[in-house]
């Protein structure tokens, strides 16, 4: 058969045998299901329709109400019995609501008592039964109250003062309460607790722990609450309190503490310094070689006591002991210092959380030469080298950037800053790109810089090219710089590639231009390539007479130009008597007609003059027209330059102007073409149809080019410059412009550099008589030399004298000695005085030193500040330092100084040492600092500047909330911030007159008579502040609406009920959001008693949105998640889908008797309907 069938037969519904016999057909068939259920119908149908209760039955139907699970049923409301398998007692009858097995339908029901109140007796509840009715509140027989008194009081009766608490059991024959606390006592009533008084308990002061307090407002009295745990870094000394980590006292009696377990006078918890040992302590780069035996599981983790040991190792290869790479190998000893202390590292006794800090995982240093000349290596960490290997410690930088005149590809990281840093991921082992976090595999490939004043060398075959160069000087990685001009020219024998240069002169000039210009010919063509030459001569091919005409048309700048040529050709001469040109018998006869409105080009110059630069130049070559015998096109024609382009003419290297003649005072020769006359003007000198100026050899120095930020001064009289020259005996001074240094160390030293024109060899000579031909360069900045470096600028060899000092934590550092140390302060003055030089630290009350002092101690850094800080900056770690001869203070390296915004001080927002509200100095190996939170080489100390506003007003137990454009540091908030204020959960105002105000907005503003005030972000006046006390506030204080809603739904037989009670503030007595001021109202802003759950219903399952779920009888709102026993639903599949199992879209699903959504057709539960139709 399977099961046994449950048959359910409502007690005035016999239509339900009628259902149960075609269930049973279903599963015995047609026959047996008769027999069966004639035996059921015999046996059950006497104890269900009009089963008369016997009269010695309390609990019978129609006359005494009856409760089962918390259910109230009334005469009209009858139970629903399920007939079961006999049992060996013959009970067999089981009640759908309460799920007891009864003898008969109504055998075991009984009385209910009263349910309790509790309010203003002092008393809280452990437990206690649920409660129902309608006209009154009542307890179900055979259900109990456990009581016991409040914190801070005591049970009147000594009987129950003895237990400490009062359990009270509902009677079910009686239907009164027996007390189980008190010789179960009948006719029991709850007792009252009063408040116990006393001076109060003894104050608490526990060293190195945390307190929280609860209902401690008026100090330590009773009913006061503490918990007390250890702070960071501290455990409890007794093992008791390990597993929790605290400690729970209550002040029960007013004068003494007792433990929340009951144990009077307590040991008052103890902490003891104890460092943590698990994965947030112990670095991963180490292996504990040696440990402690004696550890503590605190919370679940594992400490050991201060003073213990543990002795760790670096683990692998590729991570290094950094205080001494040789000692990498060996074992280093960590003491527990405990508290604030963490771990001792034994070696340098430095303080850290970390266990096994000094072990640094490396990377392979990266190479630093052959880059293919593009790029320098700005930056180069410190390199160790172990086991073969050359290492770079985790954390460090290279920086790479292009060399001079060449930059990054647009678009690519680095091309933002000029700069590419990678860094060390030792954790990995490899390095990083500090910017994109990409993996290295080589520097980013600069390009030479466009727009550059130069241009790339061409290359041409010296064995077919002769060249002369002028006036080009190297820019370096095969270029000229702008201005270079080359004339190039084919060897004898050999005749140009193109024809472009056959006429007039064979010849081919190009120079630089700047800008990124590039090469350009004497025509104005673009060149890219060198000059190139072929073996032989260029042929003549016509033997024979004819004529050739040459004309064109040209409009240039509003002028139109017309030229015109003819040649007549015959065999006689050599072509053009040109060495390109093959001999043989032509000869040429030609007429130049010249141009219009326009010039023939200057080709012949006098000595010792050169073209400086042409101006609107357009040269003219004529398009040439040939008759008899046949059109062709000549390669070349007359050159001439348009009306009104300039020719600027200067004297050459070694050359100038006679000082008589008017160009000697301006250098240089302007001539201008006249359209009209097609002859050359004069413009300096306005003369017309002028001459080229001849230049004369020059007497003195030539004058040197003056680089970017230098001045040049003339110290001597009589001196004077004439056409790029100064006279023999001239002195000039050159000095580097107000926020740039020399790149020379010689002139850096005397301030200046001097240079005196040599009348004998025409020659410029250093203040010493040495000669030198250019001027020192200017970096932007000051220059950075230690004192070894200022030594050296004045003595040659300085032999250095160490003495030995120790700073307070017994580390020892080698320094200069007292006569060495005199000699560099002597030194130090005298440059002092040099604006060059980096003032990297202001002079001690007690010294004149200024100037670097980086090299004065050995493995020590000079101290940021010896006396003072800037305004609002304070020491948040005092430095351990040490004073060599009391002259200046100094700190060992790897040690740090950390610094702070004193209270109303703030730093820069938005600065990296505002987010971490320090500033950090770590002194590096390097002998410089290394600023932290920069994770950069810097040692100025930032600014604190004072904050304009106020704190938040004092109040207690409260929570603020601050607008999200308010600005705050340090606890001080700006004028203009807005605050909203609101009590914390579990507390509600201390003033009265806050009980209706959900919360209090504020804003800081600066008033002209008070100054800066908070008040009342809408009326703008002051108020007092919102203040919190911890509890709840009493319900009786307000008026409250009860209203029952009882929903009524019926489906075929069956009648559906709910019902709800709810006790509601009265509209518009409170404000949203004050309910939970009120102790019965904390969980949401209606108290709400449900008097009796829904009977005869089925909660409606959740489905997928994608369904389309309809409901026969659903129950009103507010319980339309029920539906009525025994109604259909139906779940329908999306638009053209269908259930698989069912081939079609609908499913259907009916409320059964047990209360639970079935599936119609496999009768399976269904609790969730999922969506898979397909």
């Amino acid at each position: 058969m399977g099961h046994t069938p449950i048959i359910s037969i409502e007690t005035h519904h016999r239509s339900y045998l009628q259902t149960a016999t075609k269930i049973m057909e279903k599963h015995l068939g047609k026959p047996q299901a008769k027999q069966f259920m004639f035996l059921v119908s015999l046996i059950c149908l006497p104890h269900v329709k009009g089963f008369p209760c016997r009269e010695s039955n309390p609990g019978r139907v129609g006359r005494f109400p009856t409760l089962y699970s918390g259910v109230h049923r009334s005469e009209t409301n009858h139970f629903v019995y399920v007939c079961m398998p006999l049992s060996v007692d013959g009970r067999n009858w089981r009640n759908v609501i309460s799920q007891r097995i009864e003898f008969y339908p109504g055998s075991l029901c009984g009385k209910a008592c009263p349910a309790l109140d509790f309010s203003g007796k002092g008393l809280d509840v452990i437990s206690r039964p649920e409660e129902f009715g309608v006209s009154s509140r009542l307890v179900v027989g055979e259900s109990y109250y456990d009581l016991q008194c409040k914190p801070g009081h005591k049970y009147n009766s000594s009987v129950h003062d003895v237990s400490g608490k009062q359990v009270l059991f509902c009677d079910p024959k009686t239907g009164s309460y027996i007390d189980f606390t008190n010789n179960n006592k009948t006719q029991a009533f709850v007792e009252g607790c009063s408040m116990v008084s006393g001076s109060g308990c003894p104050d608490l002061s526990v060293p190195n722990s945390v307190i929280t307090y609860s209902n401690c407002d008026n100090g330590y009295k009773s009913g006061c609450r503490v918990t007390m745990s250890c702070a960071t870094g501290y455990i409890p000394m007794n093992v008791k309190y390990h597993e929790t980590g605290t400690q729970t006292l209550i002040c029960s009696s007013g004068s003494e503490w007792e433990e929340e377990n009951g144990q009077d006078k307590p040991a008052i918890l103890q902490c003891v310094a104890a460092c943590r040992m698990d994965n947030t302590t112990i670095d991963a780069n180490v292996l504990i070689s040696r440990n402690t035996t004696r550890k503590f599981l605190v919370l679940g983790v594992t400490y050991i006591l201060e003073g213990d040991s543990v002795f760790i190792k670096c683990r692998g290869d590729s991570i290094i002991w950094e205080q001494n790479i040789e000692l990498t190998q060996q074992e280093h000893l960590f003491v527990c210092g405990g508290g604030p202390l963490g771990f001792i590292r034994n070696e340098d006794h430095m303080s850290t959380v970390q266990l096994g800090e000094g072990c640094v995982p490396t990377c392979s240093s990266l190479p630093t030469s052959n880059l293919g000349n593009l790029n320098l290596v700005v930056n180069i960490p410190t390199i160790v080298q172990y086991l073969g290997k050359s290492l770079v410690a985790n954390g460090l930088e290279y920086t790479f950037s292009c060399k001079e005149n060449y930059m990054y590809p647009s678009g690519s990281s680095p091309s933002l800053t000029g700069l590419e840093k990678f860094r060390c991921d030792g954790i990995n082992g490899e390095f990083i790109n500090s910017v994109t976090n990409q993996v290295y595999h080589a520097p980013t490939a600069c390009t030479r810089s466009t727009y550059l004043d130069e241009c790339i060398k061409l290359i041409s075959d010296e064995s077919r090219v002769i060249q002369t160069i002028y006036q080009c000087h190297d820019a370096g990685d095969n270029f000229y710089r702008a201005g270079c001009s080359i004339t190039s020219k084919c060897l004898p024998n050999f005749m140009p590639e193109s024809n472009t240069y056959y006429i007039p002169s064979g010849e081919q000039k190009i120079i630089c231009g700047d800008g990124g210009a590039g090469w350009r010919d004497q025509f104005g063509n673009i060149i890219s390539e060198g000059f190139k030459c072929v073996p032989g001569c260029k042929p003549y091919e016509n033997s024979h007479e004819y004529i050739r005409i040459h004309e064109k048309t040209f409009y240039i700048n509003g002028l139109k130009i017309e030229c015109k040529e003819i040649d007549v050709i015959k065999n006689q001469t050599s072509s053009h008597n040109h060495p390109y040109f093959c001999e043989d018998n032509s000869s040429n006869n030609s007429t130049d007609k010249g141009c219009t409105n326009a010039c023939k080009q200057i080709v012949t110059l006098p000595a010792g003059v050169e073209i400086f630069k042409v101006l609107n130049i357009i040269r003219l070559v004529d398009q040439h027209t040939f008759q008899n015998p046949e059109p062709k096109q000549l390669e070349e024609g007359y050159p001439y330059i348009a009306g009104n382009s300039e020719y600027v003419l200067r004297c050459q290297n070694g050359f100038t102007y006679e000082s008589t003649s008017s160009h000697s005072s301006l250098g240089r020769q302007t001539l201008r073409c006249n359209p009209t006359t097609n002859q050359y003007d004069d413009i300096d000198t306005n003369i017309t149809n002028a001459r080229i100026e001849s230049c004369v050899e020059s007497q003195g120095c030539q004058v040197m080019t003056l680089p970017p930020n230098v001045l040049e001064t003339v110290q001597s009289s009589g001196c004077t410059r004439t056409a790029g020259f100064f006279s023999n005996g001239c002195t000039i001074t050159y000095q580097c412009t107000p926020g740039f240094f020399p790149s020379d160390r010689y002139t850096l030293y005397f301030g200046s550099q001097t240079a005196q024109c040599s009348s004998s060899n025409k020659t410029w000579l250093d203040r010493d008589g040495n000669p030198f031909t250019s001027i020192t360069t200017c970096s932007y900045g000051c220059a950075n030399l230690n004192l070894t470096e200022l030594v050296t600028l004045q003595y040659e060899s300085t032999e250095i004298f160490y003495e030995t000092f120790s700073d307070l934590e017994a580390d020892d550092f080698e320094c200069y000695s007292r006569s060495m140390y005199t000699t560099l302060i002597e030194v130090i003055q005298q440059v002092r005085r040099n604006s060059y030089i980096c003032p990297k630290q202001t002079h001690t009350n007690q010294t004149h030193i200024s100037g670097n002092q980086e090299l004065l101690c050995k493995d020590a850094c000079p101290v940021l500040l010896s006396s003072g800080l800037p305004e609002g900056v304070q020491f948040s770690k005092n430095p351990i330092v040490f004073n060599p001869y009391n002259q200046a203070a100094f700190l060992g390296i790897n040690k740090t100084v950390v610094l702070q915004c004193q209270t109303g001080y703030e730093y820069l927002t938005g600065s990296v040492y505002s987010s971490a509200r320090k500033q950090e100095f770590l002194c590096d190996s390097s002998l410089k600092y290394f600023d932290i939170q920069a994770n950069t080489f810097n040692s100025v100390i930032q600014p604190c500047t004072q904050v304009s506003g106020a704190q938040a007003p004092a109040a207690s137990n409260v929570n603020r909330t601050k607008d999200i454009n308010c600005e705050e540091s340090n606890g001080i908030y700006r004028v203009g911030c807005k605050l909203t204020v609101k009590c914390i959960e579990g507390a509600y105002p201390s003033n009265p007159l806050y009980f209706q105000l959900a919360e209090q907005n504020l804003e800081l503003i600066m008033d002209p008579v008070v100054g800066v005030v908070w008040v009342d972000s809408i009326t703008r006046t002051k108020v007092d502040y919102l203040s919190c006390s911890l509890g709840c506030l009493p319900l009786s204080i307000i008026n409250l609406n009860i209203t029952t809603t009882t929903s009524i739904a019926r489906y075929g037989s069956v009648t559906a009920r709910c019902q709800l009670k709810s006790e509601d503030l009265s509209i518009g007595l409170l404000p949203n959001g004050t309910a939970r001021y009120f102790c019965e109202l904390q969980g949401g802003g209606t108290h709400v008693n449900t008097t009796s759950p829904c009977t005869n219903v089925c909660e409606i399952p959740n489905y997928d949105k994608t369904l389309t779920v309809r409901v026969v009888m659903p129950m009103a709102v507010p319980f339309s998640q029920y539906m009525v026993l025994t109604s259909p639903m139906s779940a329908l599949c999306p638009p053209g889908k269908q259930w698989p199992s069912l081939g079609q879209a609908q499913r259907g699903l009916v409320c059964s008797e047990n209360n639970e959504v079935r599936d119609s057709l496999t009768n399976t539960i269904v609790r969730y309907i999922t969506d898979t139709c397909a």
